[in-house]
């Protein structure tokens, strides 16, 4: 029995929030939430709401399995809010399996009419996890196909076969209809509208192949605008486009659109208007849309965009001044990089090939006093340590602390500089919402254009003898998940390949659009590993916070010690500059089963990990595998260059890998605190009470600290206090007097 729309069924129970008949789009696509219901679902995504065109990560859980799906809010300037699941390979391959019956029928059977419909769904259910779903798949356990006679049935299948052939029949005559790249336009595209038309429904086509129909003329009128804009024809003199593109309004768009190409297009079958909703919707033919691959997509799109590209030029409507223009930038360009190759290739033959890691540190540390920067020795050793650990750190603290600076001048003591472009300072903009500033976007006239993060890389990628630095200037002015989680997860798939660490691939084939010059520009680019990321973040009222995705990723140090002293009287050592390789960065370890011949220390660091983690688990604020791998391979880089000590190195980590996860208002939080800086400042407990730590408790811990570091004066002749992780224990009192005073902390 079907009830709404789209087949979903009304439900009611606590946990249920959804339950649907499976389609044809829930095999292939995922599934449309019913208007209304949204709010259900966005509740179990921890989001109030989703922008246009927006998505997010979801889990969902089947049978006990975890899948990952995207929850998205479906692209549209026009239409009310549209929130779908997209499933993926892996969860469609599961669900396809599970429910063969229903995929029978649908797909084997071509929903043949003469034969009863399986009746399978599926069933959305909220978690007390956020961003996870449980899905129940409801098996048809007392469905069985109907035995239909001999001839009937082979008729049956013989009519789905020939309804298939028919389907590929049809794609072949639309990929006729379109034409190859070498094909003349003659009369076929006397105009660009038919070309136009199609290139924007293959863009903004939903996963039903739909889109509306506004959203396509919006789109249409922008493309002709941002040509115009460039001061380039948009069309013939007698087009109604070129005359009215002073003040081009959709509905003009529109009218032509309807006059000639949706007219001539849809009468060939291919194309088709519905109203849903009141809504003007415009789709491709269902047989045909559902032949299409994605390779189909991008062949479409490429040649059509070609075919643009090609009438612009019969017609004269690319001018000679854009063509010139285009060869001037082409070579400035060239020439561009032929000066930066001559000065990396001068860097390279300059690299000083013999060094000790502790001898390079304190040479860091010299350079920058002579540039007249006033850093402690502590904070050159963590964040060359912290680099070396991962290629991705984290600075953080009050404004003006000189965070940035310290990028730029640690970059530029390794003999990094703005001037080659191995140093690259991108400041973040608080309207990024995805990845493509960074890493690349598709443009109107559907060309890939790289983004910042993708050109380094690709320089970076040509030169990996040589280390390569961004800073991420004020990295939280934008939710750092929105735009940066793509290469997060990226830079997880480090591993070695013939001795080099390599990622995944960059760039999804998508982005390329089949355009062959960007696919042999980018396509197998991946992060090298001579690209260093640091990013530095100010903790105030105008910024976001990170979610531990990004926290696991990185260490994050702590700047906002400020010493305003300034020593004139200090003799100033000029150093002289010096170009280090790359090697002196790059990771020796990416896994722990690397670590063999250290594995006296790596057992020394796991033991007190678990110490740590057994507190930890009293407020559910444990660690796991990467962050315990990351802070093992800090410590042993420390050790072993004799940079820090044991305790000392795993005094940071503690701080920098362990605390920023630890935050919230429930009591065991604070319970959770007190019993670390027990455990970190080896302090005894005495008469002192987990259970209520008031103004005292905390002037205790104080006072003990302190003694901790009058002990450490050389003049110092009383009873020596020792403290094992004393950076850490002062953080937690911190952390402790924040939750004292505000009801609830955070490490920020």
């Amino acid at each position: 029995m079907e009830g709404r729309s789209g087949g979903w069924i009304e439900v009611s129970g606590e946990d249920i929030i959804g339950k649907k008949l499976v389609d044809k789009s829930t095999f292939k696509y995922g599934v449309t939430i019913p208007k209304g219901e949204a709010h259900k679902y966005l509740r179990v995504a921890n989001e109030e709401y989703l922008d246009r065109d927006e998505s997010k990560e979801v889990s969902l859980l089947v049978d006990g399995k975890e899948f990952k799906s995207l929850f998205r809010n479906a692209k549209s300037d026009t239409r009310n809010d549209t929130y779908q699941f997209l499933f993926r390979k892996e969860i469609k391959d599961y669900i396809i399996a599970k429910l063969q019956k229903s995929y029978k029928y649908i797909f084997e059977y071509n929903e043949n009419p003469n034969i009863e419909k399986p009746q399978e769904y599926i069933e959305f259910y909220k978690t007390d996890k956020l961003n996870t779903f449980r899905v129940e798949l409801i098996v048809d356990d007392n469905y069985k196909f109907t035995e239909l006679p001999n001839a009937e049935e082979n008729n049956s299948k013989e009519t789905s076969a020939d309804a298939s052939e028919d389907n590929i029949a049809l794609k072949e005559k639309f990929f006729n209809y379109i034409g190859d790249k070498e094909e003349n336009l003659g009369n076929k595209y006397q105009k660009s509208y038919k070309l136009v038309l199609l290139i924007a429904l293959l863009e903004l086509a939903d996963f039903e192949g739909k889109t509306v129909y506004d959203d396509i003329c919006s789109y249409i009128k922008d493309f002709y605008i941002e040509k115009h804009k460039k001061g380039l024809s948009v069309e013939t003199s007698d087009s109604e486009i070129q005359r009215s593109i002073e003040n081009l309004e959709v509905n003009t768009v529109r009218k032509v659109m309807n006059e000639n190409p949706y007219n001539v297009i849809s009468k060939e079958d291919y194309i088709f208007k519905e109203h849903v909703d009141d809504v003007e919707y415009l789709s491709f033919n269902t047989e045909l849309w559902n032949e299409f691959t994605e390779e189909d997509m991008e062949n479409l799109k490429d040649i059509l965009n070609y075919k643009l590209n090609k009438y612009y030029l019969e017609k004269g409507l690319i001018e000679n001044g854009e063509l010139h223009s285009r060869e001037e930038n082409a070579a400035a360009k060239s020439q561009e990089t032929d000066t930066l190759e001559t000065a990396i290739s001068n860097k390279i033959s300059s690299l000083e090939e013999n060094f000790e890691s502790k001898s390079v540190v304190e040479y860091i540390y010299n350079y920058i006093a002579a540039e007249g920067y006033e850093y402690s020795r502590d904070i050159i050793k963590n964040l060359y340590l912290s680099l070396k650990t991962k290629p991705f750190v984290i600075l953080y603290g009050i404004s003006g602390t000189g965070k940035s600076k310290l990028v730029e001048l640690f970059a530029k003591a390794l003999g990094a500089s703005r001037k080659d472009e191995t140093y690259n300072l991108i400041p973040v903009r608080p309207d990024w919402s995805d990845a493509s500033e960074l890493i690349g976007y598709r443009n109107i006239n559907g060309e890939f254009q790289p983004g910042i993060l993708t050109n380094i890389i690709d320089k970076a990628a040509a030169h990996k003898e040589t280390p390569y630095f961004v800073c991420l200037d004020e990295m939280n002015l934008a939710r750092v998940e929105y735009y940066f989680s793509d290469i997060l997860s990226i830079m997880e798939t480090r591993d070695k390949e013939n001795g080099e660490i390599k990622t995944d691939k960059l760039i999804r084939k998508e982005l390329f659009a089949g355009n062959k010059d960007a696919v042999n520009s980018f396509g197998d680019l991946y992060i090298p590993e001579n690209l260093y990321i640091i990013g530095t973040v100010n903790m105030d009222e105008t910024t976001f916070p990170f979610s531990k995705k990004v926290l696991d990723r990185a260490n994050t140090i702590e700047f906002n010690e400020v010493n305003l002293d300034y020593n004139f009287d200090r003799e100033r050592i000029e150093v002289q500059p010096k170009i280090y390789p790359n090697k002196l960065l790059l990771s020796e370890y990416v896994k722990i089963s690397e670590c063999s011949k250290r594995k006296d220390i790596v057992k020394a660091v796991i033991d007190e990990l678990k110490e740590i983690n057994e507190i930890l688990k009293e407020c559910d604020m444990q660690f796991a595998y990467r962050v315990r791998d990351e802070i093992v391979f800090y410590v042993i880089y420390a050790v072993h260059e004799e940079i820090m000590d044991f305790n000392h190195a795993l005094d940071y980590e503690i701080k920098q890998k362990i605390l920023p996860r630890i935050g919230g208002s429930g009591e065991e939080i604070e319970k959770c605190l007190f019993k670390l800086f027990l455990h970190c400042s080896q302090m005894e407990k005495g008469n002192l009470d987990s259970d209520y730590i008031d103004e005292n408790t905390l002037k205790e811990l104080t006072k003990y600290l302190e003694k901790v570091k009058e002990s450490l004066k050389k003049d110092y002749d009383g009873e020596k206090v020792s403290c094992k992780y004393p950076i850490s224990s002062e953080k937690i009192l911190k952390m402790l007097r924040r939750f004292n005073r505000d009801g609830f902390t955070t490490f920020w």
